[in-house]
């Protein structure tokens, strides 16, 4: 089931109510409290909201194996795709037909980017308090702070703040979740070993694996989170040029699942097939052991008001963070009047509500048209 739902899973969040309705609809393997309170988990945990659900789902009909295989199972479309694009780009990525199609994705991007923000800003931005947090965080981004830094700086001012009246709290299921303690440790055990064996052999994709494995950590707020500190990491390192990430992320938009599969593309490009394996594993694994490990607590995690204060500031950092990220883009993007054009146009589609499955394929196909010779 996962593997169809993974292999039609364009929009990322856009995904949630089709896993709803044959989840709980269709199938009946949990009641939709269950649904919601999975959701409100996914939704203040690091990580892309979607995959997390599939795990949590998984978690609640089967256990920690049927989670795992739930998470694979929903990712593994978009990966192999993933892969088989960054060979492709890598091998034809300089010929005049592919520059001109992803000269036009990069210019998509942006208001792509530009409308994940607001409507990231929609639903994280509900005080006076939220406002100073994304702002603040968008000029401590904008000097050039570390991204890890401005969320730890976000995470200290919501404990300071404290909650307010526009917390939104969530009515819950009360099923008993069974702690999964010995699994993790299992899992955790195993990543260290394989981490240490890479460290001996392999020091390069220790590093990338060590790398990813903390931007899933800190990306509160979904697969677009990840980005700021993806972009600011990858660029740090010199692995790739801007333009490079840039396709990277437009390749993101056009496989299926969360825009965090980038990840797979920045492995592909600096390690081969061992890189892309080790990105993927390592920006999804983390995520996936915080929302087995937080299951089972996540009544009495909700009780604490400070909590939801804390998860709230991180949300609203991540809007000055993304605002910042798609500045940057747009400076990247080499600026002609065809381009722009296709920006304003994409932007008017994203607001009307067209899916964006519709509005980057049509714009790669524009831009081999257009920009070809340009």
């Amino acid at each position: 089931m996962y593997l169809r739902l993974g292999a039609r899973a364009f929009g990322g969040p856009a995904m949630v109510p089709f896993v709803r309705r044959r989840v709980v609809d269709q199938l009946g393997w949990i009641t939709d409290g269950e649904f919601r309170e999975g959701l409100a988990l996914c939704q203040v945990v690091p990580g892309a909201t979607t995959m997390q659900l599939a795990g949590w789902v998984g978690l609640q009909v089967g256990g920690i194996s049927a989670a795992g295989a739930a998470f694979v199972a929903f990712g593994l479309p978009a990966v192999t795709l993933m892969i088989a694009l960054a060979a492709g780009y890598q091998q034809w990525g300089q010929t005049v037909l592919i520059t001109a199609v992803f000269a036009g994705l990069q210019a998509v991007i942006v208001p792509i980017l530009a409308n994940a923000t607001l409507v990231f800003g929609r639903s994280s931005i509900r005080s006076w308090r939220h406002v100073a947090v994304a702002a603040g965080a968008a000029a401590l981004f904008a000097l050039d702070i570390h991204p890890m830094w401005v969320i730890l700086t976000a995470a200290s001012a919501g404990i300071l703040l404290g909650p307010d009246n526009t917390t939104v709290r969530e009515n819950h299921s009360g099923r008993r979740q069974r702690s999964h303690g010995k699994e993790l440790l299992a899992i955790l055990a195993t990543a260290t070993i394989g981490v240490s064996v890479l460290a001996l052999t392999t020091q390069g994709l220790a590093d990338l694996g060590l790398l990813m494995a903390r931007i899933d950590l800190f990306a509160f707020g979904g697969g677009f989170a990840s980005l700021p500190l993806m972009y600011h990491e990858v660029l740090a390192r010199h692995w790739m040029t801007p333009t490079t990430f840039l396709d990277g992320v437009a390749l993101g938009q056009i496989t299926p699942g969360p825009v965090v599969i980038t990840a797979t593309f920045i492995g592909y490009i600096v390690h081969g097939i061992p890189g892309a394996i080790v990105a993927t594993i390592a920006i999804f694994l983390p995520s996936f052991v915080i929302v087995t490990a937080t299951a089972p607590h996540l009544h009495r995690l909700r009780n604490l008001r400070r909590f939801d204060a804390v998860i709230a500031a991180l949300s609203a950092s991540f809007v000055g963070l993304l605002a910042v990220t798609t500045v940057r883009f747009a400076i990247e993007v080499p600026w002609s009047l065809p381009r722009a054009v296709m920006a304003a146009a994409a932007l008017a589609a994203l607001i009307a509500g067209i899916d964006i499955l519709w509005i980057v394929p049509t714009a790669a196909v524009i831009a081999a048209l257009v920009l070809r010779g340009h």
